[in-house]
């Protein structure tokens, strides 16, 4: 977090927090009934936590674990861009 310009960046992982989700929960196999409902209970929290700090200001970036691992230039370059912006 970058408190003082109000950015908040957040490395989700694709498991845990539900990337391709559509295509991805078919995929689990083994315990279901306890990954389905956690995964999706950590991306409802994603979105309330990214409305509530947009309601109050903040720029919220996410990029996912995979994204970050193939192009850590353009994530940090968006971090960049939107600290210049806020500065």
């Amino acid at each position: 977090m970058f408190v003082r310009q109000k950015i908040a960046v957040f490395c989700d992982s694709e498991f845990f927090h539900g990337f391709n989700w559509e295509k991805q929960h078919k995929k689990i196999k083994s315990n279901r009934d306890y990954w389905i409902p956690k995964i999706e209970s950590n991306m409802k929290k994603d979105r309330l936590v990214t409305e509530f700090l947009e309601k109050d200001g903040w720029v919220v970036l996410r990029f996912w674990g995979k994204e970050i691992q193939k192009n850590l230039k353009e994530c940090a370059d968006k971090i960049e861009d939107a600290i210049l912006e806020r500065s």
